[in-house]
């Protein structure tokens, strides 16, 4: 199965990379390019504006001292976006809006998380309906189902692959 050290390992290949950049000022260009059509732009804004899905270290009761404090997310995001920061993202809005983990109106979804991707206490974890699935992926990391993977090295992510595609190929000839 896939461990911890699956996600750091495929994005430092991804990148064919060592390590990863960490420059501040780099990041900030990387995240103004609107011509990246990765999402990372996208999802970004939306934690800026609706999630607030920050990994802070404002906590006491964490081990990682005070180096990324809530602060500097919202830096983040006045520095990309030109958001004024002053007030929180609307995660009660967006919550109430589309139905936090009891989506509605809505159909033919796969909720895909894997067990060790640190979002997935924030996605929905069990199927809520014959086209509302939910799968999680035993080793899994986050978005470790987006990528080709060799099935002799990650089964459990070609055998999730391989059942979401074949439900979407279901959904697709009933369209």
């Amino acid at each position: 199965g896939i461990n911890a050290e699956y996600g750091s390992d495929f994005f430092l290949a991804k990148q064919n990379a060592t390590c990863l950049d960490i420059d501040y000022d780099e990041m900030i260009t990387e995240l103004k390019k609107t011509d990246d059509f990765s999402g990372g732009r996208s999802w970004f804004a939306q934690t800026c504006q609706e999630f607030g899905y920050y990994q802070t270290t404002d906590s006491k009761n964490q081990p990682f001292g005070s180096l990324v404090p809530l602060k500097f997310y919202l830096q983040q995001c006045t520095d990309t976006f030109g958001f004024d920061m002053t007030s929180m993202p609307r995660v009660n809005f967006t919550n109430v809006n589309y139905g936090s983990d009891r989506p509605m109106g809505a159909s033919r979804i796969w909720f895909v998380n894997g067990s060790v991707d640190q979002w997935s206490r924030l996605s929905v974890l069990k199927s809520l309906s014959p086209t509302l699935h939910a799968i999680v992926i035993a080793g899994g990391a986050h978005c470790s189902n987006m990528d080709i993977v060799n099935a002799a090295d990650y089964p459990n992510v070609a055998r999730a692959q391989s059942q979401i595609s074949h439900q979407l190929g279901q959904w697709i000839s009933e369209a």
